[in-house]
């Protein structure tokens, strides 16, 4: 068993909000996002051409969607920085960075003619982001011309990757909204046209008080108040961050609050993090964390678990769940949590009730000749068809429900209006409610393209109640969702 830690941080109740001049507004919402799995595939070879001899060659990644390829090139605090992209699809890039102004320089013969006019490049503080427009729609497989090996810096960026059967055309995108008209109804479905953003997105966390925090894929990051239709962009993230891998969303008195978190070339979570605090708009930067030192976190299929001032996320250590890592938003501190006990895996976390509790989704419980052969995996009720459901209460465990589940239906979602927990399956393309008071289940249909149904998806749970709640700060601007500003930001 792990070590004892100390117990779970003092609940912080929110405060009021700034500019927060409306009531939360209409019933609960159910709302549903999916996300392509990445799958194995055969790039095939990437060929690369420097300038002239003396020169240094930056890190470069990239993916593709039919109509677009995503090009970045990591270069901290470049100097004199030089981008020219023409229709036949020859990139290059020039810039001088570090103490010594070394040189760096790469020239990018791209497998097919580009969109010069559509293409787009950033050139930020951390990379130089482009996204740049096809010639002609179609998937190229590979980057560059040529049958030469691959450079070794030249890497796929996973984490903006999907394969040609999975494009959806957005990483993240809200695919099905259920609002709640009859208690005893849960197949009531409207298509969420004022929730889409104006571009695509790597994640939607939230929402708190009916905020989400949204980050496109070139990690920029704004809060977004769907109901009201405004944004509010925050600044860059810290230089030391070339991607965001865990986010965490919360509000400590009248801020809101973001903690973001990265993960390195070996699969296991960097030790820095920081933290961004909207009362003052700008981040703060911790170098050292050995809370996060040689793990990972499980990714979340509820989009949020802020509950009583703080978030959390499972922690892996060797592949194996050992403990909960939360965050308290007040101290803006990492602490860990016990699991009430070893269970033969663990599905995830949740909240539920009226005070949003943590919740914890597992198997059942192992004997101590069990528990000394297992291997603990989160298969998430593959390999049964039991859930127990645990609920944290000042700072103890209660187990609060055992649900009894098909096997193809067996991975919880969250609960909806705390009565229903939803299920989902492995391809994330069917959903199911269990009604914990009648104790029975209903399938209902989710809207999906059936080019997006026949692929495998991850769906996160969102439990959604539209609000008035500002997120204008004093002398920081807002914009419309759908405005230019918002487009560029996305696009």
């Amino acid at each position: 068993m792990p070590p004892a830690w100390p117990p779970v941080p003092a609940a912080c109740q929110p405060g009021p909000l700034p500019d927060c001049q409306g009531p939360l507004l209409g019933p609960s919402t159910l709302l549903l996002s999916s996300v392509p799995f990445v799958r194995n595939l055969t790039l095939g070879s990437l060929v690369t051409h420097f300038l002239r001899q003396g020169s240094r060659h930056p890190e470069v990644k990239w993916a593709e969607r039919e109509d677009k390829v995503y090009l970045t090139v990591l270069l901290p605090d470049a100097k004199n920085p030089k981008v020219n992209l023409d229709p036949e699809g020859t990139f290059t890039f020039s810039a001088t960075a570090g103490a010594d102004n070394n040189l760096y320089e790469i020239k990018l013969d791209l497998f097919d003619k580009v969109d010069v006019e559509e293409s787009k490049i950033n050139i930020g503080v951390r990379n130089i982001f482009c996204v740049l427009e096809k010639a002609e729609p179609k998937w190229w497989t590979k980057l560059l011309r040529g049958d030469e090996k691959t450079p070794h810096y030249v890497k796929v960026d996973w984490d903006k990757w999907v394969d040609e059967d999975d494009e959806t055309g957005a990483a993240t995108k809200v695919i099905s909204m259920m609002r709640k008209k009859r208690a005893e109804s849960l197949e009531i479905f409207q298509e969420p046209s004022h929730l889409k953003l104006p571009g695509v997105v790597y994640a939607i966390v939230g929402p708190i008080y009916g905020i989400l925090c949204v980050v496109s894929m070139d990690w920029h990051v704004a809060l977004w108040n769907p109901a009201t239709g405004r944004m509010r962009e925050v600044p860059p993230i810290p230089k030391q961050f070339s991607c965001i891998r865990q986010i965490g969303f919360g509000v400590e008195g009248d801020n809101y609050k973001i903690v973001i978190m990265s993960v390195g070339d070996d699969g296991f979570m960097c030790s820095h993090y920081a933290v961004y605090t909207s009362r003052n708009n700008i981040w703060r930067y911790v170098e050292k964390e050995r809370h996060l030192e040689n793990c990972e976190l499980m990714e979340l299929r509820c989009a949020t678990t802020f509950s009583n001032g703080c978030y959390y996320w499972i922690k892996r250590i060797d592949g194996v769940p050992e403990l909960i890592l939360s965050f308290d938003f007040s101290t803006e501190s990492f602490g860990v949590v016990e699991f009430p006990c070893r269970c033969s895996y663990y599905g995830g976390l949740g909240l539920y009730g009226d005070n949003d509790s943590l919740v914890l989704f597992s198997g059942p419980v192992l004997d101590e000749e069990e528990e000394e052969g297992s291997d603990s995996e989160d298969d998430g009720g593959a390999n049964g068809a039991v859930i127990f459901i645990w609920v944290l209460n000042n700072g103890n465990w209660t187990q609060m429900f055992t649900v009894n589940c098909p096997l193809d239906l067996g991975i919880p979602l969250g609960f909806w209006n705390n009565r229903y927990l939803i299920l989902t399956n492995w391809l994330g393309n069917e959903l199911q409610s269990y009604d914990l008071e009648l104790n029975e289940s209903r399938n209902f249909r989710v809207y999906m393209d059936e080019s997006v149904r026949a692929g495998a998806h991850r769906v996160k749970f969102y439990n959604y109640k539209e609000s008035l709640y500002s997120v204008k700060e004093d002398g920081l601007e807002d914009y419309d969702c759908e405005s230019a500003t918002a487009r560029k930001y996305f696009g």
